[in-house]
């Protein structure tokens, strides 16, 4: 079983617009892990083991509305994991172990709609939601 994405796994889903990973061994997100997934809209890596993803792990998913995080092990994200996705409307990261949310995590994300982080340990949330109007 694999424990990160492999690599080139796009060369058999160009035109992919929906991408679901759930209940597998899968534990790391590495850097353009969805490289030539450009048209990728939404994205559901929840219910698996995943405890680190790296801060370019989405950079090439401009395109992106969506992403599914739930129900790993993250303790961290990285302040520009989010960064390129300008299109982003709903983030759920519920239960995880994460403890603080960076204030530059959302940004460049303000067409976000909804996000969720319950059942987390958060102890720091210094995101400013203000500039989210679309919350």
């Amino acid at each position: 079983m694999y424990n990160n994405i492999p690599r080139g796994i796009a060369v058999h889903f160009p035109h992919l617009e929906s991408f679901r990973i759930t209940k597998t061994l899968l534990k790391f997100i590495t850097s353009n892990a969805f490289v030539n997934m450009s048209g990728l809209m939404h994205l559901a890596l929840d219910s698996n083991r995943i405890e680190i993803i790296y801060g370019d792990a989405f950079a090439e998913l401009p395109l992106l509305q969506s992403i599914f995080i739930s129900n790993n092990k993250i303790d961290f994200l990285h302040p520009s994991l989010f960064e390129n996705l300008v299109n982003l409307k709903s983030i759920v990261c519920d239960y995880n172990k994460l403890e603080n949310l960076s204030e530059k995590l959302f940004e460049k994300n303000l067409n976000l709609e909804w996000i969720s982080f319950n059942n987390n340990h958060l102890k720091s949330v210094n995101v400013d939601f203000r500039k989210l109007k679309n919350l």
